[in-house]
């Protein structure tokens, strides 16, 4: 199973640290699909947010400086059978493929400087790398693959 959601940070979300901003998503996931997540063998968490693997790896007691928001959910995902696994972010393309899925292609934009004038333009022929599933050749890869990056 693979499960994609999507949201937009409210105005006082907007404010939080990025710490709280990468660790909403997983404890908000975590309470909202737990009739799903329920499992004897548990579920993966992939995060390229190496502090969130310290605060909600299991088996771990939750950290003193670990406070308030993140506290508490770190204590809600507790009673899930997980394991969380880092990926550094400029390995983590499947992140970045799925926050931008169903985007509109980006329109030209104009980039200007105080003498120069730069106008950059996607090339319709080459396939983005963070939009893959363009690409007719494109293929889901298996999860040896994924836990092998």
């Amino acid at each position: 199973m693979f499960v994609c959601r999507r949201g937009t940070f409210t105005k006082s979300q907007i404010n939080w640290s990025v710490v709280r901003k990468e660790g909403y998503p997983i404890a908000r996931a975590c309470g909202d699909l737990e009739y799903l997540l329920d499992r004897e063998k548990g579920f993966d968490i992939y995060c390229d947010h190496s502090n969130l693997i310290q605060i909600f790896a299991p088996g771990r007691e939750v950290k003193q400086h670990v406070k308030g928001k993140l506290q508490r959910w770190a204590l809600r995902i507790t009673g899930c059978r997980y394991t969380i696994e880092h990926i550094a972010g400029e390995h983590n393309l499947w992140a970045d493929i799925v926050s931008r899925w169903g985007q509109q292609p980006a329109e030209p934009t104009m980039i200007s400087t105080a003498t120069v004038h730069h106008v950059t333009t996607r090339s319709e022929s080459a396939v983005s790398q963070l939009r893959p599933l363009e690409d007719e050749a494109f293929k889901w890869p298996t999860m040896s693959e994924i836990k092998a990056v």
